[in-house]
């Protein structure tokens, strides 16, 4: 399940462009995993996302 999402796009990607996706895990607490994940065009990040998933059984 997601929680504590925050999500920015300060830019956009124009048609043609090519898109590059990346993420990392920052953190891990018990049963959440914090993410840091981000859309780029070439050096110029258009999008990032931070998101805790807590897994549930």
């Amino acid at each position: 399940m997601a929680k504590d999402v925050k999500l920015s796009a300060d830019s956009l990607a124009y048609a043609g462009q090519t898109v590059v996706f990346g993420s990392r895990r920052t953190k891990v607490r018990g049963a959440d995993h914090t993410f840091e994940c981000f859309a780029s065009v070439g050096e110029r990040v258009v999008a990032q996302l931070d998101v805790t998933f807590t897994r549930v059984d």
